[in-house]
């Protein structure tokens, strides 16, 4: 995947966490993602988890597509894990089991929000065939 406003590229490999927009029939839009588990000259096809089935989504069909890197849902989710894990120390000198819960249910919860809304961000920004050029570049296997 390359940016066409810098002509920078992003390669997506296989075993790498992914998210893309896809229309298959009469217009119809699908959010998918998931780890990439092969990619061919005409399909992507990747799936949820290691034990579900793998879906195939044509590359023709691809509209938005991104990598999503590990840095990207981890360090929110470690920062506002401290914040909370602060704010509980000094707003609850007793530690009550039911006050830390809920501060650790709000931490889950903002954290979740904010991680799939910055993803969605970088999801829409990339459009294949307006502000990326999406191809599959065969690698030698030795």
């Amino acid at each position: 995947m390359t940016d066409l406003s810098t002509d920078k590229s992003i390669d997506i490999k296989r075993q790498q966490f992914i998210q893309c927009r896809y229309t298959l029939f009469q217009g119809h839009q699908f959010l998918a993602g998931g780890v990439v588990r092969d990619i061919t000259d005409s399909t992507l096809i990747y799936s949820t988890t290691s034990f579900s089935a793998k879906r195939e989504i044509p590359l023709s069909a691809i509209t938005n597509l991104d990598k999503v890197p590990i840095k990207r849902s981890i360090l929110p989710a470690i920062a506002l894990g401290l914040i909370f894990g602060v704010t509980d120390h000094y707003i609850n000198p007793k530690r009550s089991q039911a006050t830390s819960s809920v501060l650790a249910t709000i931490d889950v919860l903002i954290g979740v929000n904010y991680v799939l809304k910055w993803n969605r961000r970088h999801l829409n920004r990339n459009i294949i065939g307006e502000t990326t050029r999406l191809e599959v570049i065969p690698i030698e296997v030795r």
